[in-house]
């Protein structure tokens, strides 16, 4: 009785363990701006729609964000298989904004304006960032888990297209987001 209960204890503390071991991708921001200045509204918003350099499809955009992911794994090798053994992934994030330059000297109200609009388009870009970190956590994940092949040539094969499909799903998701608040406009990121 005694040595089953330790055994399943022991079989129990493993499975705590592997359970706790979550994905970590390494993040690093970095943030670009377009100089704007204005006393108005109009003003600012003829700033953006001459300065940003942000556009799709012909249509332009006051922030972007871009992010990037890069996964590495090492494997295990034996006669008959090969398996992954650790996997690293980081993800840089880049994001571009407007800063206005003249907002210390603008009307309380206008900076009031901006504050909101500036809030909310920041939210809106971090919303970008987090699928480019949630695209890292599920490659790194997944990769983890693919399993063993009988080759390390395979397991690289494998590991990889299961990286890259993650990309083209997060960025699909990202496209959606987009659609969805129509590039943040619908949750306040509209100025004026």
């Amino acid at each position: 009785m005694t040595i089953h209960l330790l055994n399943w204890c022991l079989v129990a503390s493993m499975g705590l363990l592997s359970l706790a071991v979550a994905a970590e991708p390494v993040v690093s921001v970095s943030s670009h701006y377009y100089q704007i200045s204005g006393d108005t509204a109009k003003a600012l918003r003829r700033e953006m729609n001459s300065k940003s350099k942000v556009s799709q499809n012909g249509k332009r955009y006051d922030a972007y964000t871009a992010w990037s992911v890069k996964w590495r794994y090492t494997w295990d090798k034996t006669e008959h298989h090969c398996e992954i053994n650790h996997v690293t992934t980081t993800v840089e994030v880049t994001f571009t904004l407007p800063h206005w330059q003249n907002y210390e000297e603008a009307p309380n109200a206008l900076q009031q304006q901006w504050d909101a609009y500036y809030q909310a388009l920041v939210a809106h870009e971090q919303g970008h960032q987090a699928f480019g970190v949630k695209a890292a956590e599920e490659i790194e994940q997944g990769i983890l888990n693919i399993g063993s092949r009988e080759n390390c040539k395979r397991l690289e094969r494998d590991a990889n297209a299961f990286g890259y499909k993650m990309i083209a799903e997060y960025s699909a998701l990202e496209k959606q987001y987009d659609r969805d608040t129509n590039h943040g406009m619908n949750d306040g990121a509209v100025f004026p």
